[in-house]
């Protein structure tokens, strides 16, 4: 698996589970007098217009490999052409993530959002993971990678919670692909 196809798997699933779960999950937890005063950001012909752009810009950089003779240009060149791709795909995906963050964070603030309702929608977006077969176990490490957990006991609880079966809603435990402590 190369590192392209990992990283388009991990954006198609954010994508994907911010229509299938996210949106479901606003809907019902807010309810519709919320979802009315949705920002426009936030709307599906907004938000779907944003990811076809952000995919579109992910296709020509990954164009860029398929140059003939790409692989024997000099360095300087290469990453010269490689940068500038990178410089509108990697912006215009940050402020999509950030936009939607930010609005959908501002949403559920004003809704009485249940702890059971919380735990709900976590796991129905690690069911979506599963639903990936193999490239799910590669997508959760790499959402997970960036998060450095000092403290101990809390890297244990969150690991007794998503990675064990026995964890109480642990569901990735049944992979059986990673060590739990």
């Amino acid at each position: 698996l190369k590192w392209n196809e990992l990283f388009r798997a991990v954006i198609e699933w954010v994508f994907t589970s911010e229509d299938t779960v996210l949106f479901d999950f606003v809907s019902r937890v807010c309810g519709q007098p919320h979802i009315a005063a949705l920002p426009p950001s936030l709307g599906h012909s907004v938000r779907t217009a944003a990811k076809k752009e952000i995919e579109n810009l992910f296709e020509e950089f990954q164009a860029i490999s398929e140059i003939p003779g790409f692989e024997n240009r000099p360095a300087g060149e290469a990453l010269q052409l490689l940068a500038a791709k990178v410089d509108k795909f990697v912006p215009a995906l940050l402020q999509y993530v950030d936009q939607q963050s930010e609005d959908v964070s501002a949403v559920l603030r004003t809704a009485a959002v249940k702890e059971t309702d919380r735990i709900q929608f976590e796991n129905e977006m690690l069911v979506e993971l599963v639903s990936l077969g193999t490239r799910g176990h590669l997508v959760f490490h790499v959402l997970l990678r960036p998060l450095k957990i000092e403290d101990e006991t809390v890297a244990n609880t969150l690991r007794k919670r998503y990675l064990t079966s026995g964890g109480g809603g642990g569901f990735l435990g049944g992979l059986r692909v990673m060590k739990v402590k």
